[in-house]
């Protein structure tokens, strides 16, 4: 669950086009884990590792989402063309 929900702020963070937007992101993360490692004392570091995986997955998946639609576009409405 800690995965998928990581994966899904990484794709949605990537959504926002905005670098500010996945770094804060990705240090609320860090702080949540901090936040519970201090206040419940045994947390493990197996868990944050895959909070940080889905995130950058989610991110990933963006990526590739945006390669496979835009590649599917015909070259006269591209923007690179």
């Amino acid at each position: 669950m800690i995965f998928l929900t990581s994966m899904t702020i990484g794709f949605t963070a990537g959504l926002m086009r905005s670098v500010t937007a996945v770094l804060v992101a990705a240090l609320l993360i860090l702080f949540a884990y901090g936040a519970a490692s201090l206040f419940s004392g045994l947390v493990s570091v197996r868990w944050l590792v895959y909070s940080i995986l889905g995130f950058n997955l989610g991110i990933f998946g963006l990526v590739l989402c945006m390669l496979a639609l835009d590649r599917r576009r015909p070259a006269e409405k591209r923007r690179d063309a």
